[in-house]
């Protein structure tokens, strides 16, 4: 999948025969899932990265589940890779067909984290919404699922103003 240019910001269709879903609104994608559906992350990616001005893509579609990377030693190798990205589907899954095809409209991306000064632990590192379905209760929606998913996970920054007063609220409601 591509991104088109500055302005353009696309919705990716999906099939309802790529996925299911774990909580009404949300599609897990990991390094199994179809590739269609690691793509429509990607794209999101993009979108996260274009706006918030970063230096590269937060998540790719050919990632898998190991990497080669360089460990806290410094010594090259093959380490485990384990993430588990989102699909945001709007709320009450607005379907374009009726039946089978429904528009996402977002992505976030949880990645396992193994700290040197706290336990191991994941992380959501980035999530970004479309702006015409932000402030409409989709990550409040899914947070639950988050925690009961993930436990207490950390949130990498650095964050939009709008992560850090939803924190925030999150924070003052528990």
């Amino acid at each position: 999948m591509q991104v088109d240019n500055q302005s353009t910001i696309r919705t990716l269709l999906l099939s309802c025969c790529l996925y299911h879903t774990r909580a009404p609104s949300l599609v897990e994608v990991t390094a199994n899932s179809p590739r269609l559906l690691r793509e429509g992350v990607e794209v999101y990616a993009h979108y996260f990265r274009r706006e918030l001005h970063y230096d590269f893509v937060q998540f790719i579609a050919d990632e898998t589940d190991k990497n080669w990377r360089c460990d806290s030693d410094g010594k090259w190798g093959w380490q485990q890779n384990r993430f588990v990205a989102w699909l945001f589907l709007p709320p009450h899954d607005l379907y374009l067909d009726g039946i089978s095809n429904s528009k996402t409209v977002g992505a976030c991306c949880f990645r396992w984290r193994e700290w040197i000064d706290a336990p191991h632990s994941w992380a959501l590192q980035w999530i970004w919404l479309h702006p015409y379905f932000r402030r409409r209760g989709i990550l409040s929606n899914a947070w639950s699922e988050f925690t009961k998913r993930f436990g207490e996970f950390h949130v990498e920054q650095p964050l939009s103003d709008a992560m850090h007063h939803f924190l925030l609220k999150v924070k003052a409601n528990n």
